[in-house]
């Protein structure tokens, strides 16, 4: 059985758990600067051209 020292109410317990909604949102004030755009990715940058004879055009 539970030692009755600990106990608290539940009303007790509801309203020390209670968060303001205000205290709930994090106000970000930094604006977040993505980052450039170099240009388009290179899918056969490795010299694959999918050529299917190989012959490279």
């Amino acid at each position: 059985m539970a030692d009755p020292r600990y106990e608290i109410s539940l009303d007790e317990l509801v309203a020390g758990a209670r968060v303001a909604r205000e205290a709930q949102v994090e106000v970000q004030t930094d604006v977040v600067v993505p980052a450039p755009v170099y240009g388009e990715v290179l899918p056969y940058g490795d010299g694959m051209t999918g050529d299917i004879d190989g012959d490279g055009d």
